[in-house]
């Protein structure tokens, strides 16, 4: 999962959500110097990415991308993904996903001294372009796919990506969803258990 899954999936508590959304900048111990709650939020991303890593839905959706995007095809599956979670939002939360993005916006900014100094540069330009929203229409997702592109060693293949969505949208739209349940349902037993 992307941005908008690990904000999500992090329940109510506002601090493990900045730590969720920064977790894969901060690496190994260095978890250790965040306020507790953050800690937690940095936990529970890593448990995220692994249980996506071993999940035979996530490997089907990576399937549709390998052509394209080699060994890259993970990182655009999990953006899709984030693209159905976006789409599909009013299955999953009542409060409308502009609301939740400003409202996150507004978290990302009270909470700016403690981020990672990349999320500092990136934050700007999500808060401006309402990246989380954008999430929702396919042309939000392929621009976010591309601005990636031109700014990562992610290949140039954005143009691409138009006809291969259309041609299987409907069958990445099921798998994703189904994916989006079972990691709901392992995210939520964690946070129950206190295991993060």
């Amino acid at each position: 999962m992307n941005y908008l899954g690990h904000i999500f999936l992090s329940g109510e508590n506002s601090q493990v959500r900045i730590g969720n959304f920064i977790g894969d900048f901060v690496k190994g111990n260095k978890f250790k110097s965040y306020p507790i709650d953050v800690q937690r939020g940095i936990l529970l991303h890593r448990e995220i990415d692994r249980f996506t890593d071993n999940n035979n839905n996530v490997s089907e959706i990576t399937n549709f991308f390998r052509p394209l995007y080699k060994r890259y095809a993970g990182i655009i599956s999990d953006m899709i993904i984030d693209h159905i979670l976006a789409k599909n939002w009013n299955l999953y939360n009542e409060t409308t996903l502009n609301r939740f993005a400003a409202r996150f916006y507004m978290l990302l900014i009270i909470n700016y001294r403690m981020l990672p100094r990349k999320v500092q540069y990136i934050t700007p330009f999500m808060i401006q372009s309402n990246r989380l929203y954008s999430y929702s229409t396919k042309k939000g997702i392929i621009e976010a796919i591309s601005i990636m592109e031109r700014h990562t060693s992610l290949p140039e293949k954005s143009q691409y990506l138009p006809e291969l969505l259309d041609s299987n949208y409907n069958q990445i739209q099921e798998i994703s969803l189904r994916f989006i349940d079972e990691v709901s349902e392992y995210v939520k037993q964690l946070l129950t258990d206190r295991s993060i």
